[in-house]
């Protein structure tokens, strides 16, 4: 099944409009199973969507922390994170990480190094 980086983004906003506070979205989240690639940015895009940049931050670091490798949509969601923060230091070292990360460089992360 393949999740484009746009449902990702509408899952995310769906999370936030639905009055789901973010310290909820976390304690669901805390007790998943397991959680993959999909639920962590799942989880980094809503706190971007609901302006909690430092928290997406943060959880952008556990998720590579706890052996989940981040794909092109981690690296967006990330990036607009250190955005809406202007952390340009944590900007910089997010890039250089997408460059190792050897994800490929579709046109939402291209276009998010300009935004």
């Amino acid at each position: 099944m393949v999740v484009s980086s746009m449902s990702l983004w509408g899952v995310a906003w769906w999370i936030c409009m639905q009055n789901m506070a973010a310290w909820r979205m976390l304690r669901v989240f805390d007790k998943m199973p397991a959680q993959d690639v999909l639920t962590w940015n799942a989880m980094v895009l809503g706190h971007v969507k609901c302006s909690q940049g430092q928290k997406a931050l943060e959880l952008f670091g556990q998720m590579q922390t706890d052996s989940v490798r981040p794909g092109s949509v981690s690296f967006v969601g990330v990036l607009n994170a250190c955005a809406s923060l202007a952390a340009l230091e944590e900007g910089r070292c997010v890039h250089h990480q997408f460059i190792q990360s050897g994800c490929k460089s579709d046109v939402s992360v291209r276009s998010t190094f300009w935004t």
